[in-house]
């Protein structure tokens, strides 16, 4: 069975996506220290609030360092939730702190248009580059976002997208496939919510 960790650094809705890994088969453990990492397959990258403060979080707590040497996780599964995702580029327009240059591009503020900003709420998600982790998408499941800034990078690292004052990207991944991160909440996405994790 697969174990999966979900990393603790005050900065994500926690008890949300435990509640939802225990409706899986599998369960997760929260962990609070790097060296925790090299007892699970999966590690969930959880983040709620501003770039800075996440990026700041996991230095102190000894994860920034670590994760960000992608040797570490050469046999691991690194997934981003929303700012997770965020902080696995280079940069963002958001704050001053560097990313953990997991994934090639940076975090950009969504442009004005129709759609208000921050968006908020739930979206259709369209694949553009097939991943296991996405393959059971269609047009008729829908994710929950909360955000304002969006992962802009090149598009054979995007997995799917939604059309928000133009095409953003909802989920990305290294070339590798082993890291990737999802824009929106799945833990805040019921059932479809529900069934991309088990698949993970």
């Amino acid at each position: 069975m697969k174990s999966i960790a979900i990393i603790d650094v005050g900065c994500g809705n926690l008890s949300s996506i435990v509640r939802m890994f225990e409706e899986t088969s599998h369960g997760a453990n929260l962990i609070f220290e790097p060296e925790s990492i090299s007892d699970h397959d999966i590690v969930i990258l959880p983040g709620i609030g501003a770039y800075d403060n996440l990026i700041r979080n996991l230095k102190k707590s000894n994860f920034y360092d670590y994760l960000k040497n992608a040797e570490n996780l050469h046999d691991k599964k690194l997934v981003g939730i929303c700012l997770g995702m965020q902080v696995m580029g280079k940069s963002s327009e958001e704050g001053v702190e560097e990313g953990l240059d997991l994934i090639p591009g940076n975090v950009k503020k969504i442009p004005r248009g129709e759609d208000s900003v921050p968006n908020i709420g739930w979206n259709y998600v369209l694949n553009k580059r097939e991943h296991y982790s996405t393959k059971h998408f269609d047009e008729n499941e829908r994710f929950y976002f909360s955000h304002s800034f969006y992962f802009d990078c090149p598009k054979e690292n995007i997995l799917s997208v939604i059309d928000y004052n133009g095409l953003r990207a909802a989920a990305v991944a290294n070339s590798k496939g082993n890291i990737f991160g999802f824009q929106f909440h799945p833990e805040k996405s019921h059932l479809f919510g529900l069934n991309l994790l088990k698949g993970l």
